[in-house]
């Protein structure tokens, strides 16, 4: 959400402390998917099929969009604000 796109420009620029502070979401979330692309691959998804099923599957997936709400209802209390001005 908020935050998205000067976080992607401060990671293409290598100033993930920056990007963190704007949308730590993005950050902590965006190798993963880099991950989920890289193993859409046929050959990948094949050959690495049990570590595929445990990083991508349904169980995990419920986990990522649960950690997304809460961190959406986090993100605007002040106490997530207190937390980041102190990093």
């Amino acid at each position: 959400g908020c935050g998205s796109q000067r976080a992607l420009h401060y990671l293409l620029h290598f100033n993930i402390k920056k990007a963190f502070l704007l949308n730590p979401l993005l950050v902590v979330l965006l190798p993963y998917s880099i991950v989920f692309l890289v193993f859409r691959i046929k050959c990948l998804k094949q050959r690495f099929n049990q570590f595929y099923q445990w990083f991508f599957g349904f169980k995990t997936i419920i986990v990522i969009l649960a950690f997304i709400l809460i961190f959406g209802l986090l993100r605007n209390t002040s106490y997530f604000q207190t937390i980041i001005s102190r990093l």
